[in-house]
């Protein structure tokens, strides 16, 4: 339920009502003994950057039992109100009851709004005294107090509960991932079940026209106020696309590079402050760029040294960024754009129009290519002219793209597709299946590699340039979101455990696990240097 409400809040989403009754477990029975988590109701749901106090009529939202401080004085809300209710929700599932169970709605309110927390050890002391600190932190009075993330909140729920044990232990009956552990692959025929039983995941793209789109709210010019970010791109049937049941292993091993990279070193990790909520980062003239979707901003980082060199405004809501023509190009989800910034002067010399809520870029023939998820399309650049020049139709909601092999591929989240796009004839060659969860995309090594995010398992699905087809999968861990090839390895961001994967092409096999102390979103490489997005506001400097 965390990653899901987390996953809403990356999109700009507030869900306004988390209790038990819209959290829905599916049938064992019906998933062969798994179990999925469906985190439901977003009747409620307000985007972030709006107003989001009471209803006009004056009438709290939400249900009492679980409801943040801050919305009974009426304040504007964030995502931390939603973290609160998560909260209150933990606490009813280790105890039985809610932690202010007033005989009126009166004393329920003034229990939110005055008291503090039962410890959970009066009712179970035979759990740690440790989870008594973490129920008190998520439902602090005061947001600032609580966890930034429902991720931070989960992890703190786990190390509690099981000190000094550093495994994800999931839901229900499937056995443990430890990070060093290689799990046995699997049948040829539980690779199919589990493909069956997995629905794709849903992008529902909000009805509005681009002129509604554009009259919203642009951050001023010089403003650095951190906020929570908020993406134009989708309300989600979260729960599906989050938590649905991981696909299992391919029993196929593909031939990689005829030697493996040199062995891994100690890496010397460092942090950098950038803008509001970074959800993308590119390398581009000797520099790593993060993409600051909270302040409509970029902030480019001196490869060499880890320092801050120039903070730039480009449009609305900036979701990704590559390299291409010395330029870097940035998707404004926000106000259906692209900026080009100039890598010399650090100035945006363009602004090109494209199809509604672009996302992934892409780079390669000259051109930069541009996935636009509410058109289900992918808009060709010309790097030299700085105008769209071809429009591609490809599946329901594309996400990412990357260039490799001569071809664009393109991930499609709504229907779990990957499409393949000849840049010569400007038409989809190809349209493959991956596993559900895809969600980024990567070329290196001679081959295409996919993220799949698993409600058991995580995993990276390695695909044949020339068939399309998956040929192995790679289990990595259970929230796979970031992915970058570089320096001989491919790389795999965890976003829900805070660490980067090293894996081996020539093996297929995880060889280090890199903890970076938040959650990690986007990934990119150059200069022998890893760079990473972390959810606590910072970029991650990796010298490999």
């Amino acid at each position: 339920v965390g990653r899901a409400l987390d996953f809403a809040h990356a999109h700009g989403l507030l869900h306004r009502d988390v209790k038990p009754g819209n959290i829905m477990l599916e049938s064992r029975r019906s998933l062969g003994g798994r179990e999925r988590v469906f985190l439901t109701d977003f009747g409620l749901v307000k985007r972030l950057e709006s107003t989001t106090k009471i209803t006009r009529t004056g009438h709290l939202v939400g249900t009492l039992d679980y409801t943040a401080p801050e919305v009974f004085r009426g304040e504007e809300l964030d995502a931390r109100a939603d973290i609160y209710s998560l909260g209150c929700v933990l606490f009813e599932c280790l105890t039985g009851g809610v932690p202010f169970p007033g005989g009126s709605d009166a004393a329920v309110m003034y229990g939110h709004l005055q008291e503090e927390p039962p410890p959970v050890t009066e009712e179970r002391p035979e759990l740690p005294a440790a989870i008594d600190r973490v129920t008190a932190k998520a439902m602090a009075k005061h947001r600032s107090d609580r966890y930034e993330t429902c991720g931070d909140l989960v992890r703190a729920v786990r190390d509690a509960l099981s000190p000094g044990e550093p495994v994800v232990v999931p839901i229900g009956d499937a056995p443990s991932y430890r990070a060093t552990e290689q799990l046995l692959p699997r049948t040829p025929e539980e690779v199919a079940e589990t493909l069956a039983a997995a629905p794709p995941p849903m992008r529902v793209i909000p009805v509005t026209t681009r002129a509604e789109r554009r009259r919203a709210s642009t951050p001023p010019p010089g403003r650095r106020e951190r906020r929570w970010g908020a993406r134009r791109v989708i309300a989600l049937v979260v729960a599906v696309s989050m938590l649905g049941v991981t696909a299992a292993s391919a029993v196929v091993v593909f031939a990689g590079h005829a030697s493996s990279p040199a062995a891994p070193s100690h890496p010397a990790v460092a942090a950098v402050d950038v803008g509001s909520r970074p959800l993308a980062i590119a390398f581009a003239g000797d520099a790593a760029w993060a993409v600051n979707s909270g302040d409509a901003t970029v902030s480019r980082i001196d490869a060499s040294t880890g320092s801050l060199v120039v903070t730039v405004h480009v449009g609305t809501d900036p979701q990704g960024a590559r390299e291409g023509g010395g330029a870097l190009w940035v998707a404004n989800a926000g106000d259906d754009t692209v900026s080009k910034v100039d890598l010399r002067t650090n100035r945006v010399v363009a602004t090109i129009p494209v199809g509604g809520t672009p996302e992934g870029v892409a780079s390669g023939e000259g051109s930069i290519w541009v996935t636009d998820a509410a058109d289900n399309s992918v808009s060709r650049i010309d790097t030299t002219v700085n105008r769209v020049v071809g429009t591609i139709r490809v599946g329901p909601g594309p996400v990412a793209a990357a260039f490799g092999a001569g071809d664009v591929w393109v991930v499609n989240q709504g229907n779990t597709t990957v499409s393949r796009i000849d840049p010569d004839t400007d038409t989809v060659t190809g349209t493959f299946s991956v596993p559900a969860g895809a969600s980024s995309i990567a070329f290196g090594g001679g081959s295409i590699w996919v993220a799949n995010a698993g409600a058991r398992h995580g995993f990276v699905s390695r695909l044949d340039p020339g068939t399309g087809g998956v040929v192995t999968t790679i289990d990595v861990g259970p929230s796979p979101f970031g992915l970058t090839f570089g320096g001989g390895w491919l790389w795999v961001g965890q976003e829900f455990e805070g660490t980067v994967a090293r894996v081996d092409p020539n093996s297929n096999r995880i060889v280090e696990v890199i903890p970076l102390g938040a959650s990690v979103g986007a990934l990119s490489f150059g200069d022998g240097i890893l760079w990473a997005t972390l959810g606590d506001g910072r970029v991650a400097r990796v010298r490999t």
